[in-house]
C-alpha cells in the first residue's frame, strides 16, 4: 500500500478512518484530499470493494454509492435484521451515548423504525 518511510495524513489513525462516526469520517476525508496517494488509495478500495474505512477521501457509503449506484442504507434496509444481539447492543449503546435516533439509523444502516421499535422493547423489558 504505502511506503513506510513517506508521512501519509492515514499513518497510525486508524480509529478516525475506520470510525462509524459521521464527524470522524468528515475529518478523515480533510485529511485523505491532499494526499499523494489518494487515487491510488480510492482506486484500490473500489476494486477489493472494500466494506469499511474512509479511503481516498471517500467514506464507505459513498463508496458503496459509487459501485452499486444506491445508498447503503437502502441496501441494507432489507438484509440487517435489528434483532440481533449485537445490533440490539449497538443501538443501546448509541442511545446512551445520546445519539439520535435518526443518527443511528444511519450508522446502524437501518431504519429509524427500527431503531425505535428496539429501544421500546428494551424498554419494556427494563421497566417490568
Amino acid at each position: 500500500m504505502h511506503r513506510e518511510d513517506r508521512p501519509f495524513p492515514c499513518k497510525g489513525k486508524h480509529a478516525l478512518f475506520f470510525s462509524e462516526r459521521s464527524i470522524d469520517e468528515r475529518r478523515a476525508v480533510a485529511l485523505c484530499k491532499p494526499c499523494p496517494e489518494r487515487v491510488a488509495c480510492l482506486t484500490g478500495a473500489r476494486e477489493r470493494q472494500e466494506p469499511y474505512g474512509t479511503w481516498g477521501a471517500e467514506t464507505k457509503r459513498q463508496r458503496f454509492r459509487a459501485i452499486n449506484g444506491r445508498t447503503i442504507r437502502k441496501a441494507a434496509v432489507d438484509t440487517v435484521n435489528p434483532t440481533t444481539p449485537a445490533i440490539k447492543a449497538d443501538i443501546v449503546r448509541l442511545n446512551e451515548q445520546g445519539m439520535s435516533r435518526l443518527a443511528i439509523s444511519q450508522e446502524l444502516n437501518i431504519t429509524k423504525d427500527q431503531v425505535i421499535g428496539v429501544l421500546r422493547r428494551m424498554r419494556g423489558k427494563t421497566d417490568g
